[in-house]
């Protein structure tokens, strides 16, 4: 609708059916039509920024993950708060990231978390081996 009302033209496909093929096709004539209106503007639709420093924030959260796990692995007999590991790790600055960790790695049931309703009070150990 919002492209009727300031009179820019669109399009619109239907496809019979959905399948590897007609998906493939569909990527591929997005694909070529990016690189077409890319080309017809003056800009490299493939260089994305964005996408770098997104992929470097990324591999800095695996890295202090494997890192998280690593400590209550090395130290298994201990459990510890958010305040504590995010010292070990130096991230005192970003305990809420810490955190966030914590939870995703305790659902994933690859370490224990204490039942504290407060968050800051919890306590985090390595899941033992059976």
């Amino acid at each position: 609708e919002a492209l009727t009302e300031k009179k820019r033209p669109s399009l619109t496909l239907s496809l019979e059916r959905l399948n590897a093929k007609t998906l493939g096709s569909l990527i591929a004539l997005y694909e070529r039509s990016v690189g077409l209106y890319a080309s017809l503007i003056g800009i490299n639709a493939y260089h994305q920024p964005g996408v770098e420093s997104g992929k470097k924030a990324a591999a800095r959260i695996v890295v202090l993950k494997t890192r998280l796990f690593s400590i209550l692995k090395s130290e298994a007999d201990q459990s510890f708060s958010v305040d504590e590991l995010a010292l070990k790790t130096g991230q005192e600055s970003d305990k809420d990231l810490v955190f966030n960790l914590l939870e995703s790695l305790r659902i994933n049931r690859r370490i224990e978390g204490s039942s504290e309703s407060d968050p800051s009070r919890r306590r985090y150990s390595i899941v033992p081996e059976k």
